[in-house]
């Protein structure tokens, strides 16, 4: 009767938990054992010829459906590629299932035992059946599978880790000792008479799955799946003990550390002596190996609180390391040639601003001094022009090389601001009076600030040569100065031209270049080198534009810069 329990209460938990061991074969093994067991039980207790032999009916389909459903449930557990029909594998219940109807109408066409003796054996009433063909082909059919699924788990035991061959251990004995049993019923050799130990042999073989089934988890993992991911990996993948010696690799460990069959067994630091530290968890790491580099991911096995082993996962970022190594030269040589670009244009402007410098200032000394040369020479004024727009183009280039080189380094000291802009507005009278501008600086006080007084200067005269350059003729050009405690504000506006503020917002160079309003001409730096070199004492600039109504710049600047504050 125990035979029969065991099974029963295996079936009702495995139903239970069915959704958690994603197992539907497991269901049905459990339960046909317990028919198998418990028509068996009943088939001794009965006292009656008939109740023994509709009982042993009961048996017989019970029997025939174990083998089948033990070999579904071996495939769910490993995987169907090992069965080579690419069929349904519930078409293989279809047999045992013709079988349960034969043997229930056996009565009408003797296909199964054509007849059948009662036999008295200490008080038991049993029976001896005469069995057909078709119960041996029946017979065969269930022994073809069972030896089917003995040689798929023989085989894989031995491609297997440790730690899935405890699993295949435990399936292996749950299968051979109900098969052995009743191998040795069939072929008339029976130690205790008459009497089938197989059921009290599944009973072990329950027991067995039972204790799988709690202490291993047969069904969280699928130990085919396993294997195939294992294989397939592009990654070297090698399994080791707790004692460091290699139990089992994959194909790419051969491909890419060159480690074959005659390797297991030894310690991997033997073979890979820049693998080290195993027994302790270590991050991701790099390691140079026969001329090529890899990444290692270790991960250690446990088993019940206790180390058993590591995976070691191994990749190869030869390729990569070579890349970066490439990059981080192409960087190296492409900052070099930035750096000489920036020199050479420095050392361009630098030569070329004293001798435009002294032009410049001859041709603004003829200009002054003898004015009526302009009516006799018209083209002193557009030499004054051309001469002010390379010397203007000369120092913004000389400021852009020095920013690019970082050379230029903010010196804070006290400064007027009003004289300053006075100062630049008396640099361009030339070109105001040359497109009569009028230019107005509406500030009565004074506005003393403590900033980098150079950089502010560059900004400025950038600004106003702006305004100037794309102001039509006879237009106006404010300058408005405010101050607050903290910052100190200045607007240059202009009436001119204009331009799209959404297209250089949304220019990652910042660079804007057009000509001016009597074809003046510029480089696209010097609204860049503003916005640059005010980031630099922490100010800011900002602009709002329209075209055909102006522009208006806005600067902001601290009255007093941090560290001047500190």
């Amino acid at each position: 009767m125990i035979a029969a329990i065991m099974p029963l209460v295996m079936w009702l938990y495995t139903i239970r938990r069915s959704s958690e061991l994603r197992t539907t074969s497991l269901i049905g093994l459990y339960f046909f054992i317990f028919i198998w067991n418990f028509s068996y039980f009943i088939e001794l207790a009965a006292s009656n010829i008939l109740l023994t032999a509709w009982f042993s009916k009961i048996g017989m389909i019970g029997n025939n459906f174990v083998p089948a459903f033990f070999f579904l449930f071996i495939i769910e557990y490993i995987g169907k590629e090992y069965f080579p029909l690419k069929i349904n594998l519930r078409w293989l219940l279809l047999p045992p299932a013709l079988f349960t109807i034969l043997v229930l109408t056996n009565d009408l066409h003797l296909l199964i035992y054509p007849s059948y003796k009662p036999l008295f054996i200490k008080g038991l009433v049993l029976i001896k059946l005469e069995y057909s063909i078709l119960w041996w082909l029946m017979v065969a059919y269930s022994y073809f599978l069972l030896n089917y699924v003995f040689f798929i788990l023989i085989r894989l035991k031995f491609k297997s880790a440790n730690i899935i061959k405890k699993n295949l251990n435990l399936l292996i004995i749950g299968i051979s000792i109900p098969f052995l049993s009743n191998v040795l019923y069939i072929l008339n050799i029976r130690p205790y008479g008459n009497f089938d130990i197989t059921p009290i042999a599944s009973l072990i073989s329950v027991s067995i799955f039972a204790y799988g089934v709690f202490a291993y988890k047969f069904h969280d993992t699928k130990p085919l799946v396993l294997r195939k991911l294992f294989e397939n990996m592009f990654d070297a993948c090698i399994v080791t003990d707790e004692f460091n010696r290699i139990i089992d690799f994959n194909p790419s460990a051969t491909t890419l550390l060159n480690i074959k069959a005659e390797d297991i067994g030894k310690n991997i630091q033997d073979i890979i002596p820049a693998i080290n530290n195993l027994q302790i968890q270590i991050p991701r790491t790099e390691i140079s190996f026969n001329t090529q580099y890899f990444e290692i991911d270790q991960t250690q096995l446990f088993h019940n609180s206790h180390l058993t082993g590591n995976m070691i996962l191994v990749r190869d970022i030869t390729e990569k390391k070579l890349a970066q190594t490439k990059l981080q030269n192409s960087e190296a040589n492409l900052i070099i040639l930035n750096n000489t670009k920036n020199k050479f244009f420095s050392v361009i402007a630098h030569d070329l601003k004293g001798p435009v410098s002294s032009q410049r200032n001859v041709i603004k000394l003829i200009i002054d001094k003898y004015p009526e040369a302009i009516g006799k020479y018209p083209i002193l004024r557009e030499l004054g022009k051309s001469i002010d727009s390379v010397y203007f183009l000369l120092e913004n280039l000389l400021d852009w090389s020095r920013k690019e080189l970082g050379s230029i380094q903010p010196v804070y000291n006290k400064f007027n601001l009003n004289k300053m802009i006075h100062n630049i507005i008396q640099i361009y009278s030339l070109p105001l009076s040359q497109k009569s501008l009028k230019i107005t600086f509406n500030y009565t006080g004074e506005q003393v600030i403590y900033s980098d007084e150079k950089i502010l200067f560059t900004v400025l005269r950038n600004l106003i040569s702006n305004a100037i350059k794309f102001s039509y003729p006879g237009n106006e050009i404010k300058i408005d100065l405010y101050g607050d405690a903290a910052s100190c504000y200045i607007y240059v506006i202009d009436y001119g031209t204009g331009f799209e503020i959404d297209s250089f917002n949304n220019d990652l160079e910042r660079k804007f270049q057009k000509l001016g309003t009597m074809n003046e001409t510029g480089t696209g730096l010097g609204l860049n080198l503003c916005i640059d070199f005010l980031k630099m004492i922490d100010g800011e600039l900002n602009l709002n534009s329209t075209i055909g109504n102006g522009t208006t710049a806005i600067i902001r600047i601290p009255i007093l810069h941090a560290k001047i504050a500190e």
